[in-house]
């Protein structure tokens, strides 16, 4: 998936599988805990399956952290937002 999907899907607290054909998205994945495959293994037809089946398989517990990595990015994207108004006297 391209970038801004994978921001959006876990925004919405939606598992993805990423598809690293950028280092942006491979970085992105790492940091939301979350499945990648390199451009290459998407014809690996059993590797792909393999690896939806666990994230369907735990489903709650992916969105769980997710949960937690999407609030914890929240509260310290506001923290920085609250900085930088400060710093600009607004």
């Amino acid at each position: 998936m391209r970038l801004h999907s994978l921001i959006f899907a876990s925004n919405l607290l939606v598992p993805s599988i990423g598809i690293s054909y950028d280092p942006k998205v491979k970085s992105f994945m790492e940091s939301i805990s979350m499945p990648i495959l390199d451009v290459d293994e998407i014809y690996d037809n059993e590797k792909v399956a393999d690896l939806v089946r666990r994230v369907l398989d735990n489903r709650m517990e992916v969105t769980n952290r997710l949960r937690d990595t999407v609030k914890s990015f929240k509260e310290d994207t506001s923290s920085m937002m609250k900085l930088l108004r400060k710093e600009m006297g607004l």
